[in-house]
């Protein structure tokens, strides 16, 4: 999409995806980082094994790389553009993350994408996807995990529960969030849900593809980061004003936190010290990241956070 900034306009109309019914197909593609096969297949075995059809777009069929991305940025877009494309198809789930997502940005086509609402799923370098489909399409997109890299999510209770949310049969995160999810400052905030990888949605400031932050709830989390640039990523928010305009935050996990050349304070420390300064309602230790938790987050749908159960819940369903 190219052309003037009426192009990139936040849609205020939310479209949300058609629930899932057994034996719809879902489409796997590789909008980053290849694959890699063997747990890729691992998770599909499963996912066939309920009820549902499986392919594959081009570029993981091919099994192509290119330096450490599946493809060329056209033919990774056009991958994701055909699966949105197909009336086949009612789900679309990222294999991976990893490097790139954000070079397909330019493009995609967001009126085709508006005007054939499907499931679209995964997380990390996903960001780019989520944040850029979430305003310019209006689509309700899915934070969740991804069959590459997240195989135990796609087993067991993990794989019922996540499959009844895309099936509508469960209207709540619930089974999620089974423990103490610790508040940072306390309070309730309510707005259109956004996020999640700090980074990822840090590197998007000043283009045309990051959404509004106007009375939305943020949720955040990283990995291979610092607590100096976690620092960065809120002080972006600082100078730009954003994390005024934020109605509230929700932190999930740092895994595999570097510790070169770092001392105090730590990642923990630098949250609490701007929630506290800017009074945003704010959780921690929320069950999703890059580590063994995962939870499904509807991202641009209204939600509620509070410091008492159920802490995350959804306002509106999830899914049409």
């Amino acid at each position: 999409m190219t052309g003037s900034s009426e192009n990139y306009r936040e849609r205020k109309e939310v479209i949300k995806p058609a629930r899932l019914n057994i034996g719809d197909e879902i489409r796997i593609i590789a909008p980053s980082s290849y694959p890699e096969i063997i747990s890729l297949s691992q998770s599909v075995e499963e996912i066939t094994g309920i009820g549902y059809k499986v392919t594959y777009g081009i570029n993981v069929k091919k099994l192509n790389q290119e330096t450490y991305h599946s493809a060329n940025p056209e033919l990774r877009a056009k991958e994701l553009m055909d699966a949105f494309r197909d009336d086949k198809v009612k789900a679309i789930f990222c294999a991976r993350g990893g490097h790139g997502a954000r070079q397909i940005l330019p493009f995609l086509d967001f009126d085709v994408i508006r005007d054939n609402p499907k499931i679209f799923m995964g997380y990390s370098d996903i960001t780019n996807l989520h944040m850029a489909i979430n305003k310019i399409s209006g689509l309700v997109t899915f934070h969740g995990p991804m069959p590459d890299t997240d195989t135990e999510e796609f087993r067991g209770e993990k794989l019922e529960t996540m499959f009844k949310i895309l099936r509508g049969e469960l209207s709540d995160l619930k089974p999620y969030i089974k423990r103490l999810v610790k508040y940072v400052v306390e309070g309730s905030a309510q707005g259109r849900s956004m996020g999640t990888n700090m980074s990822v949605f840090s590197s998007l400031t000043g283009t045309p593809y990051m959404p509004e932050f106007t009375d939305k709830v943020l949720f955040c989390e990283d990995t291979n980061e610092r607590s100096v640039d976690i620092e960065r990523y809120l002080d972006i928010m600082t100078l730009n004003g954003t994390i005024n305009q934020l109605a509230g935050f929700v932190f999930g996990e740092f895994k595999n936190r570097s510790t070169s050349g770092e001392g105090k304070p730590s990642i923990e420390d630098v949250i609490r010290e701007y929630m506290v300064k800017y009074s945003k309602p704010s959780l921690a230790m929320a069950p999703f990241g890059h580590g063994n938790e995962q939870m499904l987050i509807p991202l641009n749908l209204k939600v509620r956070i509070s410091e008492s159960e159920p802490y995350i819940e959804p306002m509106e369903s999830m899914v049409d």
